[in-house]
This record gives structure tokens, C-alpha cells and sequence, in this order.
């Protein structure tokens, strides 16, 4: 991969096969596993978080299936249900167990989607820029999300690759990016498949209302007590989801990006890392030995 430099990405490449998708993943670190889920990005929007992070976590980040440097099987259908089965065959291969999830965008609903099935998996979640309920609850993000994935936003950015393009300026990831770390983000995206991969897996929340009903239901009963910490960016909550979270789960604490945009832990990694890192050693943590105490 001599297109992707080591002073831009620097962490051992991994793969796995899950259900004859080539998955590849990171797996830095050692203490308290971190799984971070995006779908439609890849794991190069979580490095700068990574890099703060590995001293304290063992951070878990995959590629999902036609993303990043991960390979679609023939037919593979990017669908939310599919990608989370994904990540929990990923999860349940890799061992991994009382873990801290942290979800961004799409992966939002397919990483919550996985909780709400197996909350024995973990501990706590971290939220970022990112949504727990149906989203007919919100016909003008149904409609941005009609336009983003329809013919029209095909057509220009499968051929014409502007909207990726756009998500590596100071607008998405690319704050602190060097000229040849935005040329290593793109990468991927220079493929026309992996443009249409994005771009169906952003549409498939279009049809995702009876799943969310699920995560949303979630939400208030088996996943209502665990630790919360999120983490939005000033710019970038329109919908107001960062309130509702706060008054959906009963243990969380939010954290705002000071002129952060959809990628919060890019603008500003380091206030991000500080924050993970303090809340888990107080709320997480700390709870963890007060249950041990109380059940001895």
C-alpha cells in the first residue's frame, strides 16, 4: 500500500473475512477495548483519535464491507441490519467483550442496533454526530438524505467526486490534515464502486425507520443505565440530537466541540481524547468499582 505512507496512517493493517467480505480494521493499544463505527467513511477518520487513545484503550476500528481498504463480497447489499451483522460477527470473531462503543453517522444505527442486541457486550457508549430514532421524525433530514443518495448526487459524485472531496477540507476531517494526508484519505474514494458504496450505505437510513424503532426502545429500557459521553460539534447539531440524548438516558454527559463541525474528534482530537479519557476514568470506571463493592 504504498499510497497509504505510514507517517499519514500509522498502524498495522489486519483483516478478517467475515460472510466473504474481506474486512480490514484497526487494532491499536492496550487496556479497556474502544470499538469505533463509522459506515460510509473509514477508519482514517478516527487516526487522530486513535493515536490519543492507545495508551489508555485497546481501539478497534473496521472498514465496512466496499469501504476504506475493506472488499464487498459480490452482491453484498449495504444495508444498516447487514452491517451491523457484520460488526457483531467482527466482534464475536476478535473476542471482544465489556467494551466501549463509540458511533459516528450511520454507524450510529448499526452500532446501537448491535447493543440493543447484545448489551452484554458493553460497558459504555460514547455518541457522536449521530441519531437513535426513526428518522420520520425528521422529514427535512429524510429529504436531505433523499438527495444525497438520489440519481441526481449519483451521477456528479460518482463521476465528478466532489462531495468526498469535500469531506477531506476543514468541512470534514481535513482541520489538521497535511496536503499528503488528505491525499491518502481520498484514496479509496478513487474507485467508483466505493464512491457508490457510501452513497448507498447514506441511503439505506431512509428505509431504516422499523430498526431504529428498535434502537429507540433500546434506548429507554436495556441500554438506559449505561455510562454516556457525547460528543458534538458547535456547528453541527441542527436537529438538536445531542439534548435529546442527554434527556433520553439517565447517565450521561455531554461534551460540545468548540467550532466543530460533523467530525467533532478531527477538529480538535486532543480536547476530544482528554474528555474520553476523563469521563471513562470518572463514569465508567468509577461505577464499575462501586458495583464490585456493593456486590462483595
Amino acid at each position: 500500500m504504498d499510497w497509504l505512507p505510514a507517517s499519514e496512517y500509522p498502524f498495522e493493517h489486519r483483516f478478517i473475512e467475515v460472510e466473504s467480505n474481506r474486512i480490514h480494521y484497526v487494532d491499536e493499544g492496550a487496556g479497556p477495548a474502544l470499538l469505533l463505527v463509522n459506515v460510509g467513511e473509514w477508519s482514517f477518520i478516527f487516526r487522530d483519535l486513535i493515536l490519543r487513545l492507545r495508551g489508555s484503550f485497546r481501539c478497534v476500528a473496521p472498514d465496512f464491507p466496499g469501504l476504506g481498504l475493506s472488499e464487498a463480497a459480490p452482491g453484498y447489499e449495504p444495508t444498516i441490519p447487514n452491517n451491523s451483522r457484520i460488526l457483531e460477527t467482527f466482534v464475536d470473531r476478535l473476542g471482544l467483550h465489556d467494551a466501549t462503543l463509540l458511533v459516528h453517522d450511520i454507524g450510529g444505527p448499526v452500532g446501537l442496533g448491535l447493543a440493543a442486541r447484545r448489551p452484554e457486550l458493553f460497558r459504555a457508549l460514547v455518541i457522536s454526530q449521530t441519531f437513535a430514532w426513526p428518522l420520520r421524525e425528521y422529514p427535512w433530514i429524510r429529504r436531505a438524505l433523499r438527495f444525497v443518495s438520489g440519481s441526481l448526487s449519483r451521477f456528479v459524485n460518482v463521476n465528478f467526486n466532489l462531495m468526498f472531496a469535500a469531506s477531506a477540507t476543514s468541512f470534514g476531517v481535513g482541520r489538521h490534515l497535511s496536503a499528503e494526508g488528505r491525499r491518502a484519505f481520498l484514496v479509496p474514494w478513487r474507485r467508483h464502486a466505493a464512491r457508490m458504496m457510501t452513497l448507498r450505505n447514506l441511503g439505506s437510513a431512509l428505509t431504516a425507520d422499523a430498526w431504529l424503532d428498535e434502537v429507540a426502545r433500546a434506548v429507554d429500557t436495556t441500554l438506559n443505565a449505561l455510562p454516556v459521553l457525547t460528543v458534538f460539534g458547535e456547528r453541527n447539531d441542527p436537529a438538536h440530537w445531542q439534548a435529546r440524548y442527554a434527556r433520553a438516558f439517565s447517565n450521561v454527559r455531554s461534551m460540545t466541540v468548540p467550532g466543530g463541525n460533523h467530525f467533532p474528534f478531527a477538529d480538535d482530537p486532543d480536547l476530544v481524547a482528554d474528555e474520553v479519557i476523563r469521563w471513562w476514568r470518572e463514569a465508567v470506571a468509577a461505577e464499575g468499582a462501586h458495583s464490585d463493592r456493593r456486590s462483595a
